[in-house]
């Protein structure tokens, strides 16, 4: 079975986006991030979700939205980023570790994926351009990406 939680904070309000570029594009965009993990796993949906909320998710400062729909809306588009599966990627090793501890009785996570999703939003009619924030923030080297537009 395959499920996508994304969490994002309750504080976080819309950032500048000129801050993840090396050159801040002429408008005022805006952007706002949240964590997106792909889970393969044996057992039930809710052992899978009771595992996120009981591990990676602060109920007080965090929400969580369970689908393959964004938890925003108003974007122009997110990106989402992450590592290859051949790099390292010492969070979800220690993610899994403390899984393969704590998980219910049946339930085996089988693989994650970790991804920062960045979403987009546009200043009046101006979009902002996918390149010009691939370019700066994914190395090819060692990440994985897709662009969503909206």
């Amino acid at each position: 079975m395959k499920l996508t939680f994304e969490i994002r904070s309750l504080e976080e309000e819309a950032a500048s986006a000129s801050k993840l570029l090396y050159v801040p594009p002429s408008e005022d965009f805006t952007y706002r991030s949240t964590r997106v993990y792909h889970l393969e796993f044996e057992g039930t949906e809710e052992q899978a979700e009771d595992l996120i909320r009981a591990t990676l998710l602060d109920p007080i400062t965090q929400v969580l939205h369970v689908g393959e729909s964004p938890a925003l809306s108003g974007h122009v588009f997110h990106l989402d980023y992450g590592m290859k599966t051949s790099a390292l990627d010492l969070e979800k090793e220690a993610i899994l570790a403390n899984w393969r501890e704590m998980a219910p009785e049946g339930f085996e996570a089988r693989k994650l994926l970790v991804r920062t999703r960045i979403y987009l939003f546009p200043a009046g009619d101006s979009k902002p351009n996918a390149e010009d924030y691939l370019r700066d923030i994914v190395n090819p080297a060692i990440h994985t990406w897709e662009v969503n537009h909206v």
